[in-house]
C-alpha cells in the first residue's frame, strides 16, 4: 500500500511521489538546511565513493537514494499536478547535475525524458488564448517547471543541463 509519505526509499510498497516532492521542496527552501535537518539529512548528491553504501547509514535520510527513486517511481504522464512538480523538484534539489547526468542508468535517463516531454507538451498554447484546457495552478506548476528547466540552460550547453539522452529530440533549448 501507499504510505502517504515515506523519505525511506524502499520502505513501503511505492513512494508518494507528490508528498515526496514538495517534503524535499520544503527542507532545501530554507538556506540554513544542514543546521535544521545535519543530522537527520544527507545532502550530499555525489555519487558515492568505491565500497560506500548509501542504504547502509542508518538513520540519516539520503536525499540522492530519494532523487532517484522517486525518477524511477510509478508517476503517470498524464497527471500534469505530479509531471511539473516533479520535475521542478529534481531540477532545483540536483542543481549541479550529481544525480542527472551522465551516469543515470538507462530506467532513470528514460524516465527524466519522460517528464521534459511531458511537461513541454503540457504548456500552455497562445492559440488557447484565455481558454486553456488546464487549470491556472497546473498552467503555474508548468511554467515554474519550465522556468526551471531554462534557468539550469548554460549558453551553448543542452537543455537544463541534461544529458543528451534525456532530451526530447524535439526539444531545443533557444
Amino acid at each position: 500500500h501507499l504510505a502517504s509519505f515515506s523519505v525511506r526509499p524502499g520502505g513501503g510498497s511505492r513512494i508518494s511521489v507528490t508528498s515526496s516532492c514538495y517534503a524535499l521542496l520544503c527542507i532545501f527552501a530554507s538556506a540554513d538546511s544542514c543546521s535544521y535537518f545535519g543530522e537527520a539529512v544527507n545532502f550530499n548528491l555525489a555519487p558515492p565513493a568505491d565500497g560506500d553504501d548509501l542504504s547502509d547509514s542508518g538513520s540519516v535520510v539520503q536525499v540522492r537514494t530519494i532523487l532517484a527513486e522517486l525518477l524511477k517511481s510509478e508517476w503517470r504522464e498524464d497527471d500534469l499536478f505530479q509531471v511539473p512538480l516533479l520535475l521542478n523538484t529534481l531540477l532545483t534539489i540536483d542543481k549541479r547535475r550529481e544525480v542527472l547526468n551522465d551516469s543515470m542508468d538507462d530506467v532513470m535517463s528514460s524516465s527524466l525524458k519522460r517528464l521534459v516531454e511531458a511537461t513541454l507538451q503540457a504548456r500552455p498554447q497562445r492559440r488557447n488564448g484565455n481558454y486553456q484546457p488546464i487549470s491556472n495552478y497546473i498552467q503555474f506548476l508548468i511554467a515554474d517547471a519550465l522556468a526551471t528547466l531554462m534557468e539550469f540552460t548554460p549558453a551553448y550547453e543542452t537543455l537544463g543541463n541534461l544529458p543528451s539522452r534525456s532530451i526530447p529530440a524535439d526539444a531545443e533549448k533557444d
